[in-house]
């Protein structure tokens, strides 16, 4: 990647959407950010839409923290999260003729977090809004982890804020076994930690690797890219 990417300045979008919408905390530029993205894709022009960050902030910002001090309290995103991973993701749209419709422009991205940043709680979240806040009808939700081990790990906060959270509760939103079910959507999250465990024809609306350093090899996660292609 262009050094120019290295501790850049955040877009101007995004600046001003912090800004407008109050975020208070001076966001922490990573080493590295996502490049700013072009005025058009193959023709098609990008937009930064508010309203799409807003929905995620918002369906995150019902969801309750289970561990710790902050245990029963929502969660709340901070300043450096929403500009530099849920204003990026989210927000960016472009133009789709083929689905008459503005897209999200994103569809792949590499976070980096430190130890004890709330990572596998960030991942839980952005899966639940995946699996029953984003819209789409039987949506499933995969997150692929180097274990079995790993697997119980991050099976745990998503049963956590699956039962402690009165917005998914009211959606119905359960645990069954080891997945995570929205019945009247037939949506789904689930955890797996082998490329033998999805099935065959697997077409997940979102996929996460979770702790990629760890994983062995990049079979599954090849797999779970090529089932969302």
């Amino acid at each position: 990647m262009s050094d120019k990417y290295f501790a850049a300045p955040l877009e101007e979008e995004i600046q001003w959407y912090l800004d407008s919408r109050g975020i208070g905390g001076r966001p922490k530029p990573p080493l590295w950010r996502t490049p700013n993205p072009p005025e058009e894709v193959d023709g098609q022009p990008v937009r930064f839409n508010p309203k799409a960050v807003d929905r995620v902030t918002k369906t995150i910002g019902c969801l309750k923290h289970t561990k710790g001090r902050w245990a029963g309290k929502p969660l709340e995103l901070s300043a450096t999260q929403i500009a530099y991973i849920i204003a990026p993701l989210f927000g960016w749209q472009v133009w789709s003729e083929l689905a008459g419709r503005w897209i999200r422009l994103r569809r792949e991205v590499f976070i980096e977090m430190p130890r004890k940043g709330a990572k596998s709680t960030l991942a839980s979240a952005i899966a639940m809004d995946m699996a029953f806040g984003d819209g789409e009808g039987g949506a499933e939700v995969i997150i692929g982890a180097a274990s079995r081990d790993q697997a119980k790990a991050c099976f745990q906060p998503l049963h956590d804020l699956a039962t402690y959270s009165p917005l998914l509760q009211k959606a119905g939103v359960k645990t069954v076994t080891n997945e995570i079910r929205q019945s009247k959507t037939s949506s789904v999250i689930r955890v797996v930690s082998s490329r033998g465990e999805l099935a065959h024809g697997t077409k997940p609306h979102a996929s996460i690797c979770d702790e990629l350093h760890v994983h062995k090899d990049g079979v599954l996660l090849e797999a779970l890219e090529s089932g969302s292609g």
